[in-house]
């Protein structure tokens, strides 16, 4: 009664007069039936099933997966377990998902969402939490920062321990083995957070590993790395996801290191980290083997991959007897290839093999 006085008022004003009776009978129709649609970015939705450890299916058929969670035996136990429970859900989207109102005619019955239940709590963080699952990557519409999806499940996933060391360099040579061990921790290049980041700056140049995502891999991480000290007189190692997540970014020489090494042996690639010293002084730095390539290509490639940054005429390696050419990737050198650092005495760590030796 209410919309047909609403509508009669309408239809006498001098505005309506001038549209057509039918069109404007269409666009009521329309705002009628909006008014009743459910919206999946605001109403809770009922679950009319478990399919697996990481999807949902709702009552009006879409089927709903759980953003970062992998579908295995405990979160399919979990998602059951909930269940029972019989509890409405909502869905918190990623910014790059589309959003859809339901419909009848609607061909994608897919969302990926982050679900909460009535009672505020997110399936997502909490399966997370209790370690049922690692946050599963790649995932589509998960194009969030990691940064933001991490503060959004307040979950920080779980990394090596911090290890400090004293810095002298006595100190270092007499636990090379304690090193070792925590190197093989630190790089952590199967962790998704590490071989995701990793894929996102090779990308650029895609297929077999090649000289030119060596180069996107070393520049993806030079220029957004923040140079900061460890504490003063202690050596702090931290794992290359947890400077991805945590740190943002920002350490010292071995943090890049661990992170430039993690970030090569990620793509497919062949890398060590080398400890340095000399009277003054420790260092850490990364060599790449560009044995493969020939090293007048690397020069090429390496030349002109920065030819507007950069006059490079000559790249700096090191050839082992064998044959294998390691080049330089130290951060201070800022590109592939750079000046290496003065030094009598190095210590070469491979933690993919779990081998170390030393190089005069």
């Amino acid at each position: 009664m209410f919309f047909i006085t609403l509508l009669a008022m309408i239809i006498s004003s001098d505005i309506i007069r001038r549209l057509e009776v039918y069109t404007f009978l269409l666009i009521i129709i329309y705002f009628l039936a909006s008014c009743g649609r459910k919206d999946f970015r605001r109403d809770y939705f009922t679950v009319k099933d478990v399919i697996a450890g990481n999807e949902l299916l709702l009552v009006n058929d879409y089927k709903v997966t759980l953003i970062g969670i992998e579908a295995n035996e405990e979160t399919g136990h979990y998602l059951e377990e909930w269940y029972a429970s019989k509890q409405k859900i909502k869905l918190t989207f990623d910014k790059k998902t589309p959003f859809y109102k339901l419909s009848g005619r609607s061909k994608n019955k897919r969302l990926y969402a982050y679900v909460e239940d009535k009672k505020g709590n997110c399936l997502n963080t909490d399966m997370l939490k209790k370690g049922f699952s690692s946050i599963a990557f790649p995932q589509p519409y998960l194009s969030d920062s990691l940064d933001k999806y991490l503060s959004y499940i307040s979950f920080m996933p779980e990394t090596s321990e911090e290890v400090y060391f004293k810095t002298e360099k006595e100190e270092v040579l007499s636990q090379l083995d304690t090193y070792l061990s925590d190197l093989v921790n630190a790089c952590d290049y199967m962790s998704p957070i590490t071989r995701d980041f990793a894929v996102s700056k090779a990308g650029n140049n895609p297929g077999e590993f090649n000289v030119r995502q060596i180069c996107d891999v070393f520049s993806g991480i030079y220029a957004d790395w923040k140079y900061v000290n460890d504490p003063y007189g202690m050596e702090f190692f931290s794992s290359a996801s947890r400077t991805i997540v945590s740190s943002k970014l920002s350490g010292d020489c071995d943090d890049f290191a661990i992170l430039m090494y993690s970030a090569i042996i990620a793509i497919g690639g062949e890398a060590q980290i080398i400890f340095a010293f000399n009277e003054n002084s420790g260092h850490a730095f990364v060599e790449v083997n560009v044995s493969q390539f020939g090293i007048n290509n690397v020069l090429d490639q390496i030349t002109d991959y920065y030819k507007n940054d950069f006059a490079i005429d000559e790249i700096y390696y090191r050839e082992e007897s064998s044959g294998i050419v390691w080049l330089n990737m130290d951060y201070w050198a800022q590109h592939p290839g750079g000046k290496y650092m003065d030094s009598d005495r190095q210590i070469l760590f491979l933690p993919h093999k779990n081998e170390y030796y030393e190089y005069r």
